[in-house]
C-alpha cells in the first residue's frame, strides 16, 4: 500500500510539475509582449516629446525675431517723431517770428533796410493779405504734424501688446 501512495504521490509531483511548467511558460509570451508594448510606449512617448519641443522651439525663434523687427519699427518711429516734433517746434517758431517781424512797422523816419542805388523798386506786398495766406499755410502744416504725429502714436499702440 506505501508504494500505491507513492505512486500517487509520484504522478500528483508530476502533474502539479507539468501544471507549473506550463503555468511558466504561458505566462512567458504575454511578459515578452508587455515589454515590447511597454518599449513601444516608450519610444512614441521619445518622439511626441521631440516633436513638442521642436514646435515649442519654432515657437519661440518666431516670438524672437518678431519681438525683435518691432522693437526696431518702434525705435525708428520713435526717432521719426522726435525729428517731426522738432522741426515742428522750429517751423512754428520760425513762422511765429516772421508773422511778428510783418507786424511790426518801423517807426517813422526810422530806416532799417538801406536804399538801393539802382534797380528796380519792390512791390508793396499786401500785408493783410499775406498774412492771412501764411496764417493758413501754418495752421494747415500745423494740422498735418498733428494729424502725423496721430497716425504714429496709433501705430506704436498697436505695435507695442507684440512685444
Amino acid at each position: 500500500m506505501p508504494s500505491l501512495y507513492l505512486r500517487l504521490a509520484a504522478y500528483l509531483g508530476a502533474a502539479l510539475a507539468c501544471i507549473g511548467l506550463g503555468w511558466h511558460l504561458g505566462g512567458l509570451s504575454p511578459k515578452a509582449a508587455l515589454a515590447a508594448l511597454q518599449a513601444q510606449d516608450w519610444q512614441a512617448k521619445q518622439q511626441a516629446t521631440q516633436a513638442a519641443l521642436t514646435a515649442v522651439q519654432l515657437q519661440l525663434k518666431k516670438a524672437q525675431d518678431t519681438a525683435a523687427n518691432n522693437s526696431t519699427v518702434i525705435q525708428g518711429l520713435e526717432t521719426d517723431n522726435a525729428k517731426i516734433s522738432a522741426n515742428w517746434a522750429s517751423d512754428r517758431a520760425l513762422v511765429q517770428r516772421l508773422l511778428n517781424d510783418a507786424k511790426a512797422t518801423p517807426a517813422a523816419g526810422s530806416s532799417d533796410v538801406p536804399k538801393a542805388g539802382g534797380g528796380q523798386a519792390a512791390s508793396g506786398a499786401s500785408d493783410a493779405a499775406s498774412n492771412e495766406s501764411v496764417e493758413n499755410m501754418v495752421v494747415a502744416a500745423a494740422q498735418e504734424c498733428e494729424r502725423t504725429a496721430d497716425q504714429l502714436n496709433a501705430l506704436i499702440a498697436e505695435i507695442t501688446p507684440q512685444l
